[in-house]
């Protein structure tokens, strides 16, 4: 922040020395502000007001003056003499801010000050760059040298954390920096006997990083009006089963965030467990559980069941809350299961997997393909694992063999048939036809399934696109199985030659097949293929209906088109919000219990709004390219005109189309507990993951100088027990 106004020192001391909260001298204008802070504006008197003034001064009140202490309480605080006003310096700064005191405030109160440092628009100012950079330099000239130290001691806590490297390294990380004369991290030893080196002050600070992201997650959480969690169960290394849980919230302002908030131990995967888990968290960042309009799982039955699911218990809370199986995991049983009933791809899935065993046991196997690989100029690579909780890694491991089928051909041609029988099976089955032309036809159906994947992953996906992107991935299956074409495909006709009724690879004999067994397996698969994508992504879904709000195609249509366009998805989400909703179930006791929940939207108001919607849209020309901005654009110009419309565009900002952000969860438990720090406790696992999912990445002066405040707030701390003014950092450093 802003420097205070130089003060004369026979001001009052305090508030309490003044019943008017003022002391007895006026102050005069700030002039050591930051240059480029405007200046407060001049008001001349009018004629004759001085005369009028004198002949009232006799029955008028003294006049409220301003108090030293004030600008240190405020630093931001500006004083302008003339006009006997406050200005606030950081929203004058801002050039956006508009209040009181941007304008000049007369009323000569503390409590006017209290008041404005906690509106919207004065916090908002404050996090502009300028503003955290102006208040880091302003505070750093006051910072002691017992500051300085513990500000680098964060500073390296924070670094510890991002590499992922164990705490227990601190004490001698900080030994290093004080061999080097890192400035201030001697003042870290306070005695013989104590010192804030140690592992516990490393610890101690983590807690106040993860309280820093628990406070802002639980700020988000309550100032949301729908919020959605996102669940999913692992096990970790030390055979534990955890429950990862996430948040996404969305503000007033339609801006959409996904929030990690624990990873929670649970004694069994019950729907009953898991239920109380999340209603558990929901209560100990003191958020009402109602406010949960969705559930997004893997799609497990205890996750998903309707009776004694986690899903059907948490609708006990919010019988408007939708379910949502996690849309990656979905299509990935939509490849798995197309392929169950086409003997040819089984048997190449099952070659796959042989052959990764094949050369995951043996150095000398590795080494030797990749020598051949090198000779061959072609990638080295290694052949990779099929997983079956991994959603692209059928296609990794396919890309894998494909580009290396050259060499793993020459190796398996030159094994030793008497000592290595495994080389002698596996090349019968990879030399062949059927095996290289089902790996060339995949390589084109694969990536188009891949694709759409990926896109399913992403962090705030586009609802409007769904539908969009699942539609033309059913149509690129189809027009490669009609026309049996592809760029692999074309490049199969070019490498499989036939010499004297010979066939050959590459150069490499291969046994031949009947080109109409490939077909018959190739349509078969894309047959089950398209057939399991429109089933488990149907058109009636419910989610797919929030596309609507999208409203994309509205710019091409006009008249009755434009007022029928999007109703029967409309009609769809009004069915589900704009009614009451009741749930019934039987407790544990075996007594009946019911719930009910008023309707979320007004029906009739919300189709009124909905044909206004259209037209204000296509008129305003807003672009609909992202559902998110779009709606921002809708909130900030025309919030009040279409409040029903915004509730149903917040809950589909909210929605947990997928659990992807759970699945990267799991991937940073596995990072953070390892083999040698399988001994840390839950409570330390859930710090590292909240700094390190959640977390601010950038270690700035400003973010650091935040959490060392909070910090020496949580205790007395003896490092700076007994320092005085005498260790302040000397001005030259702090100014330069």
């Amino acid at each position: 922040m802003f420097k205070k106004s130089n003060v004369s020192q026979s001001a009052s001391a305090s508030d309490a020395d003044d019943p008017m909260e003022g002391g007895s001298e006026e102050l005069p204008l700030s002039s050591d502000a930051p240059s480029g802070t405007p200046s407060p504006p001049s008001h001349e008197p009018e004629l004759g007001a001085k005369s009028k003034d004198v002949e009232n001064e006799s029955t008028k009140p003294p006049a409220r003056q301003l108090v030293s202490s004030w600008f240190k309480l405020f630093p931001s605080l500006v004083y302008n003499e003339e006009t006997r006003t406050m200005f606030c310096s950081v929203c004058m700064n801002d050039g956006v801010a508009k209040n009181s005191f941007t304008r000049g405030c007369g009323n000569l109160r503390k409590s006017a000050l209290s008041e404005h440092a906690e509106t919207s628009d004065h916090k908002r100012a404050l996090q502009t760059p300028v503003q955290v950079q102006n208040q880091m330099q302003a505070e750093k000239m006051q910072l002691t040298r017992e500051e300085h130290a513990i500000l680098q001691a964060a500073r390296a806590v924070h670094w510890l954390v991002s590499e992922d490297l164990p705490l227990s390294k601190f004490p001698s990380f900080m030994s290093l920096l004080q061999e080097y004369k890192v400035e201030d991290v001697d003042k870290l030893l306070v005695s013989n006997n104590t010192t804030y080196s140690s592992r516990d002050t490393a610890m101690d600070i983590l807690e106040t990083l993860a309280e820093d992201v628990d406070e802002k997650a639980s700020v988000l959480l309550k100032e949301s009006p729908f919020v959605s969690v996102l669940a999913d169960e692992s096990t970790d290394i030390t055979i534990k089963k955890r429950m990862g849980v996430f948040a996404k919230t969305v503000t007033t302002d339609m801006i959409p965030t996904t929030r990690f908030l624990a990873n929670r131990h649970v004694e069994n995967g019950t729907g009953q467990v898991i239920a109380e888990g999340i209603l558990d968290e929901m209560s100990t960042r003191g958020v009402d559980p109602e406010k949960i309009i969705g559930f997004g799982s893997d799609g497990a039955a205890a996750m998903t069941g309707t009776r004694n699911g986690a899903a059907g218990i948490l609708r006990h809370v919010n019988p408007h809350m939708l379910n949502s199986h996690c849309i990656a995991h979905r299509l990935a049983l939509c490849t798995s299961q197309a392929a169950k009933d086409v003997p040819a791809l089984q048997e190449f899935q099952e070659t796959l997997t042989t052959l990764y065993y094949y050369f995951k046991g043996s150095a000398n196997r590795n080494e030797a393909l990749s020598r051949i690989q090198e000779l061959l100029e072609t990638p080295q690579l290694k052949i990779k694992e099929i997983h079956s909780v991994r959603w692209l890694s059928f296609y990794t491991a396919l890309d894998t063999v494909f580009r290396s089928l050259d060499a793993l051909l020459t190796y398996l041609a030159a094994s030793d048939r008497r000592r290595d029988p495994k080389a002698v099976a596996l090349q019968k089955k990879i030399a062949s036809e059927k095996f290289i032309s089902l790996a060339h036809i995949l390589m084109d159906i694969i990536p188009i399934v891949t694709a759409l994947n990926q896109f399913f992953q992403k962090k705030d996906i586009d609802l409007a696109l769904i539908k969009v992107k699942v539609n033309q991935c059913i149509s690129d299956l189809e027009t490669m199985k009609t026309e049996q074409t592809g760029e692999h495909r074309e490049l199969l006709k070019q490498e499989l030659t036939v010499v004297e009724g010979a066939r050959y690879y590459k150069g490499h004999a291969v046994t031949g097949c009947k080109e109409s067994d490939i077909t018959s397996a190739t349509t078969k698969f894309i047959d089950n293929l398209v057939r399991n994508i429109k089933t488990r992504f149907p058109d009636s879904e419910l989610m797919s209906a929030f596309g609507c709000l999208g409203m994309r195609p509205i710019s091409f249509l006009s008249g009755e088109d434009l007022t029928n366009w999007g109703t029967s998805d409309l009609e769809k989400l009004l069915d589900h919000f704009g009614e009451e909703r009741k749930v019934t179930w039987t407790d544990s006791e075996g007594v009946e219990q019911a719930k009910k929940s008023a309707p979320v939207v007004d029906k009739e108001a919300t189709r009124r709004e909905w044909k206004d919607l259209k037209e204000t849209v296509n008129a305003q020309h807003y672009p609909r390219d992202n559902f998110a901005k779009l709606w921002q654009l809708i909130s900030r110009f025309h919030k009040e005109s279409f409040p029903n419309l915004s509730k149903l565009a917040q809950i589909a900002l909210v929605l947990p189309v997928h659990t992807a952000d759970v699945e990267r969860g799991f991937s940073n438990q596995n990072i953070i507990l390892t083999a040698k720090r399988n001994r840390l406790n839950l409570d330390t696992q859930n710090m590292l993951l909240k700094q390190k999912i959640e977390g601010q990445k950038k270690r700035d002066d400003a973010y650091l100088w935040s959490i060392v405040k909070r910090w020496k707030q949580k205790r007395e701390r003896r490092l700076f027990k007994s320092k005085t003014s005498a260790s302040q950092l000397e001005t030259t450093n702090s100014s330069s």
